[in-house]
């Protein structure tokens, strides 16, 4: 027997359709822009392709406070010019392994406060950068290769640690 011939069916298909219920729900625009960050960084996973793509600017050593770390910053110079752009994020993060090795866990879109000269803050993904007074940016931190549970945008991941800083190599 069909759905449609049952007086409930009929009554749950007219309510569905009236309230433009569907079984799929918008995706985030959001959450597809982060998905597609990552698919355009994904291949910098490893850090010689990083550091091949021109992320070859050494900005700190691993970074760690009690709110959590940050891992190692390397910079790609040619793109620090002053304009956001959500494809092309000026810093890669990378945290430090047992191994030696660097795992990549997150970018981060930084512009000098001398290139932004508008009265607000520079944005992406509906976010405000966050001013750094330590370098003179503005920057903004996107967790998109490690999960950060204060947020995608936080500053610090409690995730991320510089206990194996010490076995770096590069």
């Amino acid at each position: 027997m069909r759905i449609e011939n049952r007086p409930w069916g009929v009554v749950l298909l007219v309510i569905t359709a009236a309230c433009g219920k569907s079984d799929q729900t918008a995706p985030d625009p959001v959450a597809r822009k982060l998905d597609e960050l990552r698919d355009v960084t994904r291949a910098f996973s490893s850090f010689d392709a990083g550091r091949a793509a021109g992320f070859d600017v050494k900005i700190t050593d691993c970074m760690s406070d009690a709110q959590g770390g940050m891992g190692l910053h390397y910079g790609n110079g040619a793109r620090i010019d002053g304009v956001p752009n959500e494809l092309e994020p000026e810093v890669l993060m990378y945290e430090p392994q047992a191994n030696g090795q660097l795992k990549l866990v997150g970018v981060e879109f930084v512009i000098p406060f001398t290139a932004w000269t508008q009265a607000t803050p520079p944005s992406l993904y509906g976010e405000s950068f966050q001013r750094n007074e330590m370098f003179k940016v503005w920057a903004l931190h996107a967790w998109i290769f490690q999960d950060n549970p204060r947020g995608v945008f936080a500053s610090w991941n409690p995730s991320v640690s510089c206990a194996h800083a010490a076995a770096v190599k590069n």
